[in-house]
């Protein structure tokens, strides 16, 4: 429609205001000020839902407001853009009150405030007679420009905003620069939803089974009495919705439930499409409309990572300054929730349709390894480690019955001698019977000895009397090459006269020869031993061990051994060995033994001996109480407890006194039959030239009195202390740093010790100063460390600056001494020996230095050593 001026009048006349006729719901202030909390407020969608409704009542229908709730989800979690557009399209309904209204606005100036469209937005527009429009806005221009010099207010009222044109023009406008800068991720979190959605969200509250057609778009599968109760459920305006009710037949319905099949949970799926194709993810929920949530191993990460990893998301490399939430399973936390995803330790919660999985029955280990090392699902996760091992059964192998119906018969072996599908039949080892056991009962186990390459399909064993020797007795060989030998019967063949046995121990007590196997002997020079004397059969402490059960020996001389049970009573510590597991692979300190002193990886414990290797060094055995776990940093008194065991385990120098001990003088007896020390002047006039060549007064009176405190070469007088401690002292005075290195090595753990070198040792590096390694001073890059020496390093001379480790002697080594202020040394004598302190002043000239060994005590030290 065009406007035309009036050809004869100055005043323009007025022109007709158009009233959009829509919907009078949406003209209510107070519902709109409820969906913008929604975005300025903590209120959540469906309590602005609740809220909408509460205030509208009978008026209220989700029809109407399907555009306003899309507009709260239109920007990606920017909710000032969403908010921006939710009240563009609130000015459609609700222009501005008049009060707001400007009057006399020159058309030029209201003309140039107009918004200019960008090109992008006319694609969107579809241009109709164009000729038409082009003389129409001609004509428009023409008329602003006689009217645009008038000062003479118009008599219309001009509401502010822009046209319904020009808001649609504007919106396109906005829409073509959201696609543009976030061509993939503008419509993230954010599905409109049809009607058919609406009908069976509000079915499925009225706890009516709905199901969504798979094949035709808005059809709903609602199970029901009559069409009648599903039309009273529904509200007006969706009851309006529904086209048509049609009754379906039993085939039809039978389709449809298949079509819904739903995953076991949990369940091994694998990703058939998108960018997780191949990947394996476990079942964690099925949803609605043909959904399944799984947890898989993320290949995106809220942190950076090199492009192409997978692994499990760390909660420790998140950043701190963001909110996270967690997520708990059975009242504990299991996970997070960072950016709108959740990790389930370290797995990725995602959705994916139905179709694009499938179902996994037997993963292989490497592909599911990393879900693994997340430990989500424990038993699921053993039950699949099971059942990948179980794919390795084959006729012929030896297995264990361990569940089922045959629970009783625990221990007892056999073999498979046929396999029909998931049921495989086993032949008892000891009752040669046949039983048909599932292979998820059985558990593998290696095959000690066969007789024959196969056994027969069908075997068929008379039942032997109760006085004869059956397969699992324990017996002894009474003559011949073995005899003494005590073992168990492996095998004894139908009318043969010989038989095999297993050799358990020998008649001296030592251990058998391995090599020997198992040993085939006659028949007639065996008996049968009864072990009653060993073993005796009770229940009273739970034991599931029945006469005639094969069992393996856990512990003692006759480790890993097995044999037929007689009967069976079973000694139990106070606690389990199951339960040091965790310490296996962590670092020990060895406090006894020659080895004391050392760090050692823990292998292996027993009830008496534990097994370690000290530093890439062979393994070895030691007394369980010669070790001392190291799972966890001592603070505290356990600390000081066990330093000062450590110091007690290592002899300390004895403390060297700065005066000289005072002289002893010779006894008195001692003196008086010596008697006087003749000069050198007349040393020789006392020999004489006789017979015998001595002088025979001399002689007699030696042999008249005998000098009676003489020395005694088996005696210990206080000469020989006194030389045992002078010798002692200056061997650990030539041993250099090894002493207190040894003594302190537990403070030594965080701290590298400066040392000089002798120029005996290397002349290059007398000039240096060299470090012990950290944690132990006697093992560094090139292993452990001689006898008597010490593993230290320091940078070349050579370009690059490369560090250099030696073992060095420590009879070459020396402590280097302090040099300036807030070092830190250690304390070799005194009351505060072995304590690491910093200094508070060194004096050179003097040789003193100041140390703080409390905020309050400063105690002065006069240093042995020379500064230099």
């Amino acid at each position: 429609m065009s406007k035309h001026v009036a050809s004869g009048g100055d005043e323009l006349l007025p022109k007709c205001h158009c009233t959009l006729q829509g919907n009078q719901v949406l003209c209510n202030n107070s519902a709109w000020d409820i969906l913008e909390k929604f975005l300025t407020t903590s209120m959540s969608f469906s309590e602005t839902n609740d809220a909408l409704g509460a205030y509208l009542s009978d008026r209220y229908s989700e029809d109407d407001w399907v555009e306003p709730r899309c507009l709260l989800f239109s920007s990606d979690a920017d909710n000032t853009k969403s908010l921006k557009n939710l009240r563009v399209i609130r000015k459609m309904y609700i222009p501005d009150s008049p009060a707001k209204s400007f009057m006399g606005i020159p058309a030029s100036r209201a003309v140039g405030r107009l918004p200019k469209l960008s090109k992008a937005a006319y694609k969107f527009i579809l241009h109709e007679a164009k000729e038409d429009d082009e003389d129409e806005e001609e004509e428009e221009e023409e008329e602003v420009g006689e009217v645009g010099l008038s000062v003479r207010p118009p008599k219309a009222t001009h509401f502010p905003g822009l046209s319904a044109k020009q808001r649609l023009a504007a919106t396109f406008d906005n829409m073509v620069t959201q696609f543009e800068q976030n061509p993939q991720n503008s419509s993230q979190g954010f599905k409109v939803g049809t009607t058919a959605d609406y009908i069976a969200a509000h079915l499925r509250k009225k706890e009516f089974p709905v199901t969504m057609s798979a094949w035709v778009a808005s059809q709903l599968y609602v199970v029901a009495d009559s069409p009648k109760t599903i039309t009273k459920s529904l509200p007006t305006s969706l009851c309006l919705a529904v086209k048509d009710y049609i009754h379906i037949t039993q085939e039809e319905h039978e389709a449809v439930e298949c079509s819904q099949f739903e995953f076991p949970i949990p369940a091994w799926v694998r990703i058939k499409k998108d960018k997780y194709r191949g990947d394996l993810a476990q079942v964690f929920e099925n949803l609605p409309n043909g959904a399944v949530a799984v947890l898989i191993v993320a290949r995106d990460f809220p942190y950076p990572m090199p492009r192409g990893s997978r692994a499990l998301v760390e909660h420790s490399r998140l950043p701190k300054n963001k909110t996270m939430d967690d997520l708990l399973h059975d009242d504990q936390v299991v996970g997070w929730k960072y950016k709108g995803e959740c990790y389930y330790k370290g797995l990725l919660l995602k959705t994916f349709p139905r179709n694009r999985l499938e179902i996994i029955a037997s993963p292989h280990i490497d592909d599911i390894r990393i879900h693994l090392d997340s430990e989500w699902n424990k038993p699921f996760l053993k039950k699949t480690l099971v059942a990948f091992w179980k794919q390795f059964l084959r006729a012929g192998d030896c297995a264990r019955v361990i569940e089922g119906s045959l629970r009783g018969e625990l221990g007892l072996e056999g073999n498979i001698v046929q396999m029909s599908g998931d049921i495989f039949h086993v032949c008892q080892s000891v009752t040669n019977e046949h039983v048909e056991v599932s292979k998820y009962y059985l558990d593998l186990c290696p095959l000690n000895h066969t007789l024959n390459s196969h056994l027969p399909a069908q075997q068929f064993f008379e039942p032997l009397e109760s006085d004869s020797i059956q397969i699992g007795d324990y017996i002894e060989v009474l003559e011949g090459e073995h005899m003494g030998r005590h073992g168990i019967m492996n095998w004894f063949a139908k009318g043969d006269t010989c038989l095999w046995f297993r050799d358990i121990l020998t008649a001296d007590s030592t251990e058998p020869d391995d090599t020997l196997g198992s040993i085939l002997v006659p028949a007639g020079i065996v008996q049968w031993t009864d072990l009653r004397k060993m073993l005796q059969f009770t229940k009273d402490k739970g034991y599931d061990v029945r006469p005639g059960d094969i069992v393996t020996v856990a512990h003692g001389l006759e480790l890993a051994r097995k044999g037929s049970c007689k009967a069976g009573l079973f000694d139990i510590c106070n606690a389990e060995l199951d339960s040091f597991k965790k310490d296996i692979g962590q670092e020990v300190f060895i406090i006894g033994g020659h080895q004391k002193g050392f760090r050692a990886m823990l292998y292996s414990l027993g009830l008496e001996t534990c097994t370690v290797a000290v530093h890439s060094q062979q393994r070895t055995t030691i007394k369980l109480y010669g070790k001392r776990l190291n799972c966890a940093m001592l603070e505290g008194p356990e600390l000081i407890s066990f330093c000062d065991m450590w110091k007690k385990s290592y002899l300390a120098p004895p403390c060297r006194s700065i005066t000289p001990p005072p002289e002893k003088a010779p006894s008195s007896s001692l003196a008086s039959n010596i008697g006087p020390i003749p000069s050198s002047s007349s040393g020789w006039s006392t020999w004489s030239r006789s017979s015998g060549g001595l002088d025979v007064t001399q002689d007699s009176s030696s042999s008249v009195n005998p000098i009676s405190s003489t020395h005694q070469a088996w005696t210990i007088d206080q000469l020989d202390i006194q030389d045992n401690n002078d010798a002692r002292a200056e061997k650990l005075k030539d041993s250099g740093p090894l002493p207190w290195l040894r003594e302190f090595s537990s403070v030594f753990l965080k701290y590298h010790v400066m040392l000089k070198v002798s120029p005996i040792f290397d002349a290059l590096l007398s000039k240096r100063l060299v470090s012990t390694t950290c944690p132990d001073p006697f093992c560094g890059e090139n292993g452990p460390a001689p006898e008597g020496c010490i593993a230290a390093f320091c940078t070349s001379n050579s370009a690059g600056a490369a560090i250099k480790h030696y073992h060095i002697p420590a009879i070459y080594l020396s402590p280097a001494p302090p040099r300036k202020k807030n070092q830190e040394c250690i304390i070799l004598n005194g009351s505060h020996r072995g304590l690491v302190r910093h200094l508070a002043s060194c004096s050179i000239k003097s040789s003193d230095i100041k140390i703080n060994i409390t905020p309050t005590l400063m105690l002065m030290y006069t240093t042995k050593y020379k500064f230099e």
